[in-house]
């Protein structure tokens, strides 16, 4: 397994773990009346969710599972190796609804996303350091 590209997607995420927690304004409010904060912290979690799906990929191969037919996909053939692929499909939904309702999404879903999904993001990081040691 090439365990250096993995490690480096992985430091990759962890770097946007750190910025999102710098970013992220205490409350919702400030959240709201900050374009910048906004805008940021939108993108941020659409580079995050695309970083688990590149990490997803290259483990797909890596272990040799199989070549995915879509990335909803490629995350269902990770079952069992991952544990929280509920909620990485849930990410992955909400990357979609970022890139695609861009200028319709409501501030509070966001802010509480980026809230409460940060674990999410670091008990996937944890799971692919066991799966590739």
């Amino acid at each position: 397994m090439d365990k250096i590209r993995v490690m480096l997607k992985i430091r990759e995420l962890e770097s946007y773990l750190e910025e999102l927690d710098e970013l992220l304004p205490d409350d919702e409010i400030s959240y709201s009346k900050s374009l910048e904060k906004r805008r940021s912290i939108e993108r941020e979690l659409q580079i995050m969710i695309e970083c688990v799906i590149d990490i997803c990929m290259i483990l797909l191969k890596e272990l040799k599972i199989g070549p995915p037919q879509n990335e909803e996909n490629a995350l269902e053939l990770l079952s069992g190796k991952i544990t929280n692929i509920e909620k990485l499909k849930e990410m992955r939904g909400f990357r979609n609804i970022l890139v695609h309702k861009y200028g319709k999404i409501k501030d509070n879903l966001v802010f509480n996303f980026a809230l409460e999904e940060s674990e999410d993001f670091r008990i996937f990081i944890d799971d692919v350091k066991k799966l590739i040691k």
